[in-house]
């Protein structure tokens, strides 16, 4: 990473002085060395613009794969004006002018498109509330805000209850039209507690030019103070460097009085990352050391396994969120309810088709009025299924067929397992293909024959883990009778908040599993963005506080690695199934440290292929103990990260899958 950060900085230094070719060389060994970063792909993109621009069109794509940043649709707007493609830039515009504000000096670029093409005219919304319309001489245009034709600027309360607004030529859409409002107005932020009161930031991701007003409120929800964030001088460390906050400050003094715990709101009531939250909450902990060995105190006898309620909260993503149901239902099983909890989603796309599933009795649908947050809302899904075992699940999941009676299996295995957690591409220290590795992410068909791989791989009884993981996490009921609800007091929208409660139980008696036999795919984590980093570490603080040792526990089980040998099997299950029926593999020797080397490996293997080859890479992997171990991958991709050989003394074992292979 230190060698990428340097050619990225020396890259931006370059480009800040006006030296393209020096940038893009800099810039392109950054992005080979760290090809999912957003910030080198963009910055890369840029320095491409005007020098060689199907390159530039290429990476500003890249970048839109994990996100529409509006300086990326711009970005290849620009690029695809340069190429001789109108039709393709007015698109690109098209769809940054409808989800953002408009930026600083775009009219030239959109005047230019909109010109080419013969249109009549481009639209923006600003967060000033006054619309940017640019049209044709002569042209008359309408606009209207759910229907309703306005003129000047936007009502303030349009922000917190409109949706489209449409600004026609006729019965044309300007370029840009309708506009989604909400999406412009949206707040992204996190707040925690400081030494003296509130500290936090936010900002608004599709119009950063603009300072988010946010509302403080008491427990009785009256208002402790109205503010602007402004503060453009903080520093806030984000997954990619394209964050742009405004930071602001509470201080203890407004909180005289008042009763916790406090909510930090955005214009539409909706909570910042880390609210609700207390300024001298965090020095109220309770610690409980966590134990290494914990002796059961549990009965011995058997209890009867009880009928199970899938609760899966839900906040947005509509797609995500309805495949992942579509998957529960055809996943097969007599013995589930299914319970949605709406944590106050905007999309009629999610909403209405929940409602149609409620009605229907396909689901028990409870819908918060203000967003809860994760654990509040489990706690909500839970309290209405009493006579039930429970499985939390993440509403970014897709399960495959059979997999609720498996894990209900596994949880009956003996009377003091408490939960029962699958493999997954995403899950922590249960995460396949390696632990704390977010994996490929997989679809509905490609997660059934993993799971399928999984039941022929490990058969096995379940792995003993310190805490289950929340995407998918199977809790008998007289474990949660006997632990109780999640802390959503301190954990507020999640991360943490089931780690608390497997470490309650775990000093209760209870145990928690893994079951490496059913994968279970997560495809999405984005419901935090860029304030899930800064949250994810205050409650692991929490947790810490709260447990102490929690920290030592993890990393003791991530060196022991129980699930290893799971994790290897399933790796030569799949690379069984991906032999191609060649005449024969060729290995390709190389070392581990990226850069251009990869770029020959990569074209080897190409050729390789096209003489019918298959192409075999071995290189060398540091292990947990400072030896090295030789690591096998079909290609130079890799993808098979726990076949790892140590040398000499797995010689024998490599030999034997390299024969395999021919």
């Amino acid at each position: 990473m230190s060698l990428a950060r340097a050619a990225r900085d020396n890259g931006l230094m370059a480009l800040r002085e006006g030296n393209s070719s020096g940038a893009i060389a800099w810039l392109e060994r950054a992005h080979r060395l760290v090809p999912g970063d957003r910030n080198v792909t963009l910055s890369l993109a840029v320095a491409c613009l005007g020098q060689t621009d199907e390159r530039a069109a290429d990476l500003f794509r890249e970048v839109l794969t994990n996100g529409g940043l509006r300086e990326a649709w711009l970005g290849l707007a620009s690029a695809l004006v340069r190429l001789g493609d109108p039709r393709g830039a007015a698109d690109a515009l098209d769809h940054a002018l409808r989800r953002t504000a408009p930026a600083l000096g775009i009219e030239g670029l959109a005047d230019s498109v909109v010109a080419a093409l013969g249109l009549p005219g481009w639209c923006g919304l600003p967060g000033s509330g006054v619309p940017v319309v640019r049209a044709a001489p002569g042209v008359n245009v309408a606009i209207r805000l759910d229907g309703h034709r306005i003129a000047g600027r936007l009502p303030k309360k349009a922000w917190t209850t409109a949706r489209l607004m449409t600004v026609m030529a006729g019965d044309s859409h300007l370029l840009g039209s309708p506009i989604d409002v909400r999406s412009i107005a949206c707040v992204e932020g996190y707040v925690e507690p400081s030494g003296d009161g509130l500290v936090g930031w936010a900002w608004h991701p599709h119009d950063p030019e603009t300072n988010p007003t946010l509302t403080i409120r008491d427990s009785k929800d009256q208002i402790v103070r109205r503010l602007v964030a402004t503060d453009e001088d903080i520093v806030v460390a984000s997954a990619d460097g394209l964050t742009r906050p405004r930071g602001f400050r509470v201080p203890a003094s407004r909180f005289a009085g008042k009763t916790g715990p406090f909510r930090a709101m955005d214009w539409d009531g909706v909570d910042l990352q880390g609210s609700p939250l207390n300024p001298s909450h965090a020095a109220r902990l309770t610690p409980v050391p966590v134990l290494q060995v914990v002796p059961s105190r549990l009965p011995a006898s058997m209890e009867v396994p009880r009928e199970v309620a899938v609760v899966i909260p839900v906040r947005g993503q509509p797609a995500t969120a309805l495949a992942c149901l579509e998957s529960v239902f055809s996943g097969g099983s007599d013995i589930a309810r299914v319970i949605v909890v709406d944590d106050a989603c905007r999309e009629s796309e999610l909403t209405q088709p929940l409602d149609t599933m409620a009605e229907a009795g396909r689901i028990r649908l409870i819908r918060n009025r203000r967003s809860l947050g994760f654990p509040a809302s489990a706690n909500a899904g839970f309290e209405v299924c009493p006579d039930h075992d429970v499985v939390l699940l993440g509403s970014d999941t897709l399960v495959p067929p059979g997999w609720l009676e498996r894990l209900r299996k596994a949880a009956y295995h003996a009377p003091d397992i408490g939960t029962v957690t699958p493999f997954s591409n995403n899950a922590s220290i249960v995460a396949y293909p390696a632990p704390g590795d977010t994996g490929a992410t997989p679809d509905l068909g490609t997660t059934i024959a993993l799971d399928r791989m999984a039941q022929r791989a490990n058969p096995q009884v379940p792995a003993e883990i310190p805490v289950g993981v929340g995407f998918c996490l199977y809790i008998k009921r007289a474990c949660l009778n006997a632990v109780g609800l999640l802390r959503a007091d301190l954990f507020a929208q999640g991360y943490g908040a089931e780690s608390d409660f497997c470490l309650r139980a775990r000093q209760a008696g209870w145990h928690h599993m893994a079951l490496p036999s059913v994968f279970v795919a997560q495809v999405g984590d984005a419901s935090f963005s860029s304030s899930g980093p800064h949250l994810r570490a205050r409650n692991e603080q929490i947790l810490e506080r709260l447990h102490p040792g929690y920290g030592g526990l993890i990393r003791s089980f991530l060196v022991g690695d129980p699930l290893a040998t799971a994790r290897r099997r399933l790796d030569l299950s799949r690379w069984r199934a991906s032999r191609p029926r060649l005449s024969a593999s060729v290995l390709l020797i190389t070392h581990s440290d990226g850069g251009g080397v990869e770029r020959r490996i990569a074209a080897a293997a190409a050729k390789y292929r096209s003489e019918g080859l298959r192409p075999i890479v071995l290189r060398p992997v540091r292990d947990a103990d400072e030896r090295y171990s030789v690591l096998v991958g079909d290609g130079p991709e890799g993808g098979f990260p726990n076949l790892r050989f140590k040398l000499p003394e797995m010689l024998p074992a490599l030999l034997r899958l390299l024969r395999s292979a021919n």
